[in-house]
Parts: C-alpha cells; sequence; structure tokens
C-alpha cells in the first residue's frame, strides 16, 4: 500500500502521476477539483477507484459525479457501488421509554409499515447525565448500479427522481435503513421522522 500527501500540488497532477504509477486500485478523498474528479471518472473504466465525498446520502454520491463532469453513459457504465454513512444520536439503553406515536407523527409516518408500532424517546437519567443519549450509532446504506439505477443515470435523470425512484424500488436512504433501528430502542421516534421529513423534501 502506498500513500501520497498531495500538499500544495495539484490534485489532478498528483492523481495523474498516481495513475501513470500502474496502480490497479486507488482510494481518494475528493478536494473539490473539477480536473481531478473527472479523470478519476475516466480511470474508473479500466482500474478500481475508491472515492469519498461529502454528500447527503449514496444517491447524492452519484450525482456529484456527474455534477462533476461524468457523462450518465460513463457513470453508469464505471459505477460499482455508492455507500453511504451517517451517525445518529443512540438513545440511552438504561432510560429510553416506549411510547405510542402522536398524531402528527404518525401522519409523518403515513404509508410506513412504522405508522401503527410504539417507538421510543429519550428520558434523561445518571447514566447519560440526564441526555437521553449514548454516543452515536453509525447508518450504512450501499447502492448498487441496478437496472433501474442504471436506466434513470444514462438518460441524466436529475437527483430528485433518481431518489425518488429509490425509493420506490425500496432502497431509499437513511430513512428505510433506520426502520429497524428505531423499532429496537436504538434511535428515537423524533431522529426518524427527521429522516423521513429529508427524504419527502429531497
Amino acid at each position: 500500500m502506498h500513500q501520497v500527501e498531495i500538499g500544495s500540488g495539484k490534485p489532478a497532477a498528483v492523481l495523474g502521476a498516481v495513475l501513470r504509477g500502474g496502480f490497479q486500485a486507488v482510494a481518494m478523498r475528493w478536494s473539490g477539483d473539477v480536473e481531478m474528479a473527472r479523470l478519476a471518472v475516466d480511470a474508473a473504466a479500466t482500474r478500481l477507484i475508491i472515492v469519498a465525498v461529502g454528500a447527503q446520502d449514496a444517491i447524492g454520491a452519484i450525482d456529484a459525479a456527474l455534477m462533476l463532469g461524468g457523462s450518465g453513459a460513463v457513470v453508469a457504465d464505471v459505477l460499482r457501488i455508492s455507500v453511504a454513512q451517517r451517525m445518529l444520536p443512540r438513545l440511552c439503553p438504561t432510560c429510553r421509554r416506549s411510547r405510542e406515536l402522536t398524531v402528527d407523527e404518525q401522519t409523518a409516518l403515513r404509508g410506513t409499515t412504522l405508522v401503527d408500532q410504539p417507538l421510543f424517546e429519550p428520558v434523561g437519567c445518571d447514566a447519560c447525565q440526564q441526555t437521553g443519549y449514548a454516543g452515536h450509532q453509525p447508518l450504512y446504506w450501499a447502492l448498487e448500479p441496478r437496472p433501474w439505477l442504471t436506466d434513470l443515470l444514462r438518460r441524466r435523470a436529475p437527483v430528485g427522481q433518481l431518489r425518488q425512484a429509490a425509493v420506490r424500488e425500496g432502497e431509499g436512504g437513511a430513512f428505510q435503513a433506520a426502520h429497524d433501528l428505531a423499532r429496537q430502542g436504538v434511535i428515537a421516534a423524533s431522529t426518524l421522522i427527521e429522516l423521513r421529513r429529508e427524504e419527502l423534501q429531497a
């Protein structure tokens, strides 16, 4: 394994030098340099390129590649997987409390399997210093290039349409990935509903 610091050099120039070194797998963090991003997308046609980007979700990461100059057809051809990670506040297991949803919460969760289920809320105790929470829970969402996604990418569909299709196909991002965490009392009802509202606004 070789690690290269960009330092004061141009990101695209550094990546170009790395690629000319013949490496078949390159992991990098996108620095905001458009030329670097385009070079990475082009290089992904012949080798494994792993890029870390700041995005709202796995669809947002794919959209970043499109916005940075990658054509829909090229991104569809080179995409292997898009993985998103998010840290959610974890309920304190000592004092969390199960309760029925309010009318407003039921409205927010309408159309989901959670609308008639009791969820959990923070309380606060000595174990969590009265915060109701104890650390954070990582949430992961992996999206592979299935036919519906590949087709939309080739047609350069807007990000909103990509997200709607993901929800329709049962791969709808952070909210759907958090269902089990809410049922198990790992995260609060308010956290889940915040994710739901983000999904509807996306």
